[in-house]
């Protein structure tokens, strides 16, 4: 096999000495870096973490050993401001743990070091806390607080994507249902600015009002949404303003398309 670039060979060497015991086998290790797409900086950045995924992926029991005391065993303050019953707080790591070590393939082999494992980890629970507390009809407290901190720590990458895909169908579900909610007049008014993209001058041109009159009316839509949104999301998830603020804000060009989409094959 050809022989792996300086910085996997260093690479490899940290994450031999950080998890000793751990599978050593260069050229398997080589060939995942390649076929993940490592970006060098990331492996340079976050060597022992990558190789421990790489090793856990594989099945490897002491990786495995390795993994739950440096990372499992911080899920429940990972979700501490859930503020889930003991039993419930159980459920969620018994759930990362099969999520993230087991099946035909192990969460964690998604793993690609555009942030530290342990904020991986901490995303997963996370999800899995949410998805506890929605079957067990428990209220739950500050969960987009503690989303927003976990987006923080991932650049645009895999892991961020997976963060998306947990809430983006719950919320562009409750946008539907608010964008059906409007008037008629709102949603042409939104339908002209959103898919038509025309500009305030020019709506008012169409209306023939001034050009403040169609931004006071366009706030005033913006607001109704809004406010229709967190109704929803307070009714359905326990969400507050300030929760719902940080996942709009996460899932913004997610949520400018599907209203587009929306609007665009909808009636009326």
């Amino acid at each position: 096999m050809e022989q792996p670039s300086p910085e996997v060979r260093a690479a490899y060497d940290r994450g031999c000495r950080a998890w000793p015991g751990v599978r050593t086998d260069l050229d398997a290790y080589v060939a995942w870096v390649g076929s993940a797409a490592i970006a060098a900086s990331d492996l340079t950045a976050r060597a022992e973490d990558l190789y421990l995924a790489w090793a856990c992926a594989g099945g490897d029991e002491h990786a495995h050993a390795f993994f739950e005391t440096q990372f499992l065993s911080r899920v429940e303050s990972y979700i501490s401001r859930f503020r889930l019953a003991p039993h419930l707080l159980d459920e969620v790591c018994q759930r990362v743990r099969l999520k993230q070590l087991f099946g035909i393939r192990p969460g964690i082999g998604g793993y690609r070091g555009r942030g530290p494992l342990g904020a991986w980890v901490r995303a997963t629970a996370v999800r899995v806390a949410f998805d506890v507390a929605a079957e067990t009809g428990n209220r739950i407290i500050d969960h987009h607080a503690e989303l927003a901190d976990v987006w923080r720590a991932f650049d645009d990458g895999p892991e961020a994507a997976t963060l998306k895909e947990a809430y983006r169908d719950r919320l562009i579900c409750a946008l539907e249902q608010s964008l059906g909610a409007l008037g008629a007049r709102d949603k042409t008014l939104l339908r002209m600015h959103v898919v038509d993209g025309l500009n305030i001058d020019g709506i008012g041109r169409v209306y023939k009002v001034h050009r403040a009159t169609v931004a006071r009316w366009l706030v005033a839509i913006r607001r109704r949404i809004f406010d229709d949104l967190r109704a929803r999301a307070a009714l359905s998830w326990g969400a507050s303003s300030g929760d719902l603020r940080s996942l709009v804000r996460i899932l913004r060009d997610d949520i400018h398309l599907s209203a587009r989409r929306i609007l665009q094959d909808g009636p009326g």
